[in-house]
C-alpha cells in the first residue's frame, strides 16, 4: 500500500471510529491492525499484540469519548468566539488532527498518517488557536502546569480569545 492510500485508509477508519455507534467484527479487526501498526514495538511479538487487546478495547472506545469531550469544550468557549469581530476566522485544532471552526468539525487529513490510536487518552489533549491562515497561534496543554484543571484551561483560553490583537495579524 502506498503512502496516500494508507493515508486515505487511515482517514477512513478514523472517521468510521468517531461515526459509528458500533462495529462489525471485521471493522474491529481492521481497526485493531491499524493500531497494531501504529505502536512501536509490535512487530514479530505476539505476546505482545495478544496482551494489546484489553488497551485497543479501551482505545476504540475512547476516541469516540475523546470527541464528545472536546465538543463539549468547545461549547463552553462559543460566547466568547461568537462575540469576536472575526469569529468566522477561528480555527481550533486539538492534537493536530480535529480542527473545529464557530461551523464544523474536521479531521485535518494531513496530518492523519501521524496519528496514533495507542496515544489516544480522552482527557489528555493539545490545542492550537489561530485566526484563519495566520501562522500566529496560541498553544494550550492539558493537563501541564500551567493548566492543572479544564476550568483554569479554559479561560486562559477565553482570555486569550478576547485580548487577541488583531491589528498585529496579516490576512
Amino acid at each position: 500500500m502506498i503512502a496516500e492510500e494508507r493515508k486515505l485508509h487511515k482517514l477512513k477508519l478514523i472517521k468510521t471510529l468517531i461515526d459509528s455507534p458500533r462495529y462489525e467484527y471485521k471493522e474491529l479487526l481492521t481497526f485493531y491492525a491499524f493500531y497494531i501498526s501504529n505502536t512501536p514495538d509490535t512487530l514479530y511479538n505476539i505476546s505482545y499484540y495478544t496482551d494489546r487487546i484489553d488497551d485497543f478495547i479501551k482505545k476504540i472506545g475512547d476516541l469516540p469519548e475523546k470527541v464528545k469531550w472536546l465538543d463539549s469544550l468547545f461549547e463552553k468557549i462559543k460566547i466568547e468566539i461568537d462575540s469576536h469581530p472575526l469569529k468566522d476566522k477561528f480555527v481550533f485544532i486539538f492534537d493536530d488532527l480535529f480542527a473545529y471552526t464557530t461551523n464544523s468539525f474536521d479531521i485535518k487529513e494531513e496530518n492523519v498518517d501521524a496519528f496514533r490510536l495507542d496515544l489516544v487518552t480522552r482527557d489528555k489533549f493539545s490545542l492550537r488557536m489561530r485566526i484563519g491562515k495566520s501562522e500566529t497561534d496560541f498553544f494550550f496543554e492539558y493537563p501541564n502546569e500551567k493548566h492543572k484543571d479544564i476550568d483554569t484551561l479554559i479561560s486562559n483560553i477565553k482570555d486569550s480569545i478576547l485580548k487577541h490583537d488583531l491589528s498585529t495579524k496579516v490576512y
